[in-house]
């Protein structure tokens, strides 16, 4: 397996940006366009952490699949009101330079997402508001309650188990939660990329809805 460090400038972020990518080697040089697993660190953390702290290398090696693991600092994947675009960053540059960079496939079925903690909650998002994209999308636990290492196999267990169900799981997810927001707009902004509503516009939830 090839483990690549990549620095390079960031169209979205007007900033140096940067990304680890790990490659099956042989598959590359057979001339494959290989699967490709998307990584998202949590909070305290930075991209390096998968590799420093889990087995990744090598979950992704028993998979033959790209894993691709970029920097976000504390954006909680979102673009920002007075701030970076951290959610365009994740969900179009990212995707967009690592193919054009790297031999990744470009079938849905080959695409999956996954990240622990706050990364958990960006694949979360990618899977529901891309779900054609994405075949799956999965947190492996909430908060720091999970070993970063179990994390990580988890995480490369999406292509074990098949991703075809996964793709059907987040449409069906993705045109239920648009249903369930009808009559609340600014519900519908939000999932619609809109991050700029403010606390002013939220109401109060009826837990006996």
């Amino acid at each position: 397996m090839a483990l690549l460090h990549c620095n390079f400038y960031s169209q979205v972020l007007r900033v140096a940006a940067s990304m680890d990518v790990i490659l099956p080697e042989r598959a590359c040089l057979a001339g494959a366009r290989v699967p490709v697993l998307y990584l998202l660190h949590g909070l305290s953390d930075d991209h390096t952490i998968w590799q420093r702290r889990t087995s990744i290398e090598r979950y992704a090696e028993a998979r033959q699949i790209a894993v691709v693991m970029p920097a976000v600092g504390r954006s909680f994947y979102t673009d920002m009101a007075a701030g970076p675009a951290y959610w365009t960053y994740v969900s179009e540059e990212i995707p967009a330079l690592a193919s054009a960079l790297f031999p990744l496939s470009d079938q849905r079925r080959d695409c999956c997402v996954a990240g622990l903690s706050m990364g958990g909650y960006g694949a979360l998002k990618l899977g529901l508001r891309c779900p054609g994209r994405f075949a799956a999308a999965a947190t492996p636990g909430p908060g720091a309650g999970t070993p970063v290492n179990c994390a990580a196999s988890r995480c490369c267990r999406l292509f074990a188990a098949g991703t075809n169900h996964g793709t059907h799981s987040l449409h069906k997810l993705s045109q239920l939660g648009r249903r369930e927001r009808a009559g609340r707009p600014q519900d519908d902004r939000l999932m619609n990329g809109d991050e700029s509503v403010g606390k002013s516009n939220a109401r109060p939830i009826d837990a006996t809805a």
